[in-house]
């Protein structure tokens, strides 16, 4: 009966990139499936495990029989002084080249149980950049997961990199790039991540060396992660749902089908939307996209009529989802959403962002090509000047985010449209007011702007005509946005804090978080900033939102909450996958 127990028992090998930011979380992932009844073997590199003994002792290591330590070489010559910290881009080269060999013969040393005295190993639980582990899991049929000790937004980052090198973005010409605005380049294509600038991604973007091996390691791992069982990243769904829903777009289907689950897709578009990705590949057969030259923007080529997609009858070229203007073949934005659309037809079911009274005849053109369509719309986030979205929220009794895409000085100056109307400051009466100094006149009550001149507000009050549409359009937008749930401003607080600041007396909740140090800041800058996180105003809100993330990360992690829900799945049906077949 002994026998059989041990036998029968899950055996987990662990193994970190070695590197104590990522030794750490392992381990403690370790201790938790050694809780839930695992046999743990923990793989530290022939180096770290030395610099352990002798910095916690020789029995440090010496743990529970059903949690022990096992090594392997990095590959790297050997350092006379082990207190020293290895090169990190010499090591990752290595353990990429050369940890696959030992590792392998640590596992078959492991699977001869008569003299291992352990149980068979059923499972790899490897780090996101230790993916030589996959070949070695698929030689022996046991699943592999990955443990990405970065958070969402990093995994994500470093899952973009390919692309911003075929882009041109990356990397940097010369060194001047890093100070002349390149780094500031809006990235508007990743999921979930809108508005993100270069500078934000993870750092070693900023190289100007196209063999840098910290550009091209963690961009081979992350695309490496798709053949893995699961991936698991060191966050949790409240603090960054909207990444992680952008990454279950690119996961989740072929992992759905290694475990004969189902998967949902929810696509945030609409049903019109969707319909038009669904035609990119007929449009391309027909010639209709790409555009032959730019000429084709402007010659009536876009209004041609597309007669063939279901439930939407007359519909234009132009109408359709816009990245069908373009003329690259090779466009990454028209390949994407093609590509992903088609994909859609392996899910068990997919979710759009509408109702059925809204687009119903697209819905039906819809369910006769793909699978179950369901329509669900718990909030709407629309464009700050896409206000007439207010109203069916409010027949809907759901939240309508805006989101005005102009910076906090913008959407300021359009609050101010109807006030320089009343004082006679817009329209002018000839144009002569455009040269005559007018337009340099104060403007002094506008809470935030002290000292702006009338020619620094946004353009359109600089016309002659009172029934001008580019005056009265942001106007009546502007104005209506303060029936919006929360209104969202393409800035952040330490660009604009002050008009921020007078905004959030107008208007619904505008939030904003973090502290920007620039790189080249002084050391009187950072330590106003310092003093200014520690003690002032800005710093007890940033207290304020670290104790609400703390608290939805102590739901994550209670019962029922998203990660415990997540981490059962991952051991339950990955992890015990082999051991229970």
């Amino acid at each position: 009966m002994g026998s059989l127990a041990f036998t029968e028992k899950p055996h987990a090998v662990c193994v970190p990139y070695p590197a104590q930011g990522h030794i750490n979380p392992m381990l403690k992932l370790a201790k938790i499936l050694h809780y839930r009844g695992f046999h743990i073997t923990f793989v530290n590199t022939e180096y770290n495990h030395k610099r352990l003994l002798k910095s916690r002792g020789p029995d440090f290591l010496n743990a529970l029989p059903s949690f022990q330590f096992r090594t392997i070489p990095d590959g790297l010559p050997d350092q006379s002084d082990i207190d020293a910290t290895q090169d990190v881009p010499s090591l990752c080269a290595s353990t990429q080249k050369n940890c696959l060999a030992p590792f392998r013969n640590l596992l078959l040393k492991l699977n001869d149980t008569s003299s291992s005295h352990v149980p068979p190993v059923t499972c790899i639980v490897s780090d996101g950049v230790m993916s030589f582990t996959l070949d070695a899991a698929a030689e022996l049929g046991i699943p592999d997961v990955l443990f990405w000790t970065t958070s969402a937004c990093g995994f994500m980052g470093y899952a973009q990199y390919r692309r911003l090198i075929e882009k041109g973005l990356t990397p940097l010409k010369d060194e001047s790039y890093l100070t002349n605005g390149h780094l500031d380049t809006i990235i508007d294509w990743i999921p979930g991540m809108k508005g993100i600038r270069l500078r934000d991604l993870p750092s070693f973007i900023a190289t100007t060396d196209l063999d840098d091996v910290m550009l091209n390691f963690p961009m081979v791992e992350a695309e490496t992660a798709q053949r893995a069982s699961a991936v698991i990243l060191n966050t949790f769904d409240a603090l960054e749902h909207e990444v992680l829903e952008g990454l279950s777009t690119i996961f989740t289907l072929d992992a759905a089908a290694k475990l004969g689950i189902p998967d949902v897709l929810f696509w945030t578009t609409s049903a019109c939307g969707f319909m038009g990705y669904a035609q990119y590949r007929r449009l391309i057969e027909k010639g209709l996209t790409p555009l032959k030259d730019e000429s084709y923007l402007t010659n009536g080529h876009l209004d041609t009529i597309i007669d063939w997609i279901p439930g939407m009858k007359g519909i234009r070229l132009r109408d359709l989802p816009s990245f069908i203007a373009t003329t690259d073949p090779d466009d990454v934005m028209l390949n994407f959403p093609m590509v992903e659309v088609e994909r859609a037809q392996r899910a068990s079911a997919i979710i759009l962002n509408t109702f059925d009274a809204l687009e119903h005849e697209v819905l039906e053109g819809l369910s006769t090509i793909y699978p179950s369509i369901c329509s669900i719309v718990t909030c709407i986030v629309s464009d700050g000047v896409m206000s007439f979205t207010l109203d069916a929220a409010a027949k809907l009794g759901i939240p309508d985010v805006l989101f005005w895409t102009t910076s906090a000085c913008g959407f300021m100056g359009y609050a101010q449209y109807r006030r320089l109307i009343e004082k006679g400051l817009t329209p002018l009466k000839d144009e002569s007011y455009l040269t005559n100094g007018h337009l340099d006149t104060i403007i002094d009550w506008i809470p935030g702007m002290k000292g702006i001149r009338l020619r620094d507000l946004p353009s359109f009050i600089a016309t002659t005509d009172p029934d001008d549409v580019m005056l009265n359009f942001p106007m009546v937008e502007v104005e209506r946005a303060q029936r919006a749930s929360a209104i969202i401003l393409n800035t952040f607080d330490a660009l604009e804090h002050e008009v921020l600041e007078g905004l959030s007396t107008i208007y619904p909740s505008i939030c904003s978080i973090g502290m920007k140090i620039e790189s080249n800041a002084k050391r009187g800058k950072i330590e106003s900033l310092v003093r200014e996180l520690m003690v002032g105003e800005k710093g007890q809100k940033l207290k304020k939102k670290a104790i609400q993330w703390k608290k939805l990360a102590e739901k994550a992690i209670s019962p029922n909450g998203s990660s415990f829900v997540n981490l059962d799945k991952i051991i339950n049906q990955v992890l015990l996958a082999s051991a229970t077949n």
